[in-house]
């Protein structure tokens, strides 16, 4: 029961929200290109979005219907680091 809270705790802190991805994502048309993809922890291809553009905007434009899959990919990485960090934690703590 320890071991839920704690990463449904952890969890909810990381994890990142479709629609808050789409909006970032949008805004790279008028303002700044890979915004969305900064905000997912993939700073490269942040960067590479910023200085061209989103790939001259195909690649915002495919990242809008793309977005929740980015999402869910990330969501699952960092369940997978919380729920791990947990158990070692509680591993240690039981030493």
């Amino acid at each position: 029961d320890e071991q839920a809270t704690y990463f449904a705790q952890g969890y909810r802190e990381k994890r990142k929200d479709s629609s808050t991805v789409l909006i970032l994502n949008l805004l790279g048309f008028v303002f700044l290109a890979g915004v969305h993809r900064f905000y997912l922890g993939q700073t490269a291809m942040g960067i590479v979005y910023l200085f061209t553009l989103g790939f001259c905007y195909v690649g915002t434009l495919i990242d809008i219907f793309t977005h929740k899959g980015m999402v869910e990919t990330y969501n699952l990485a960092k369940a997978t680091e919380t729920a791990m960090f947990v158990k070692s934690s509680f591993k240690d703590s039981a030493s």
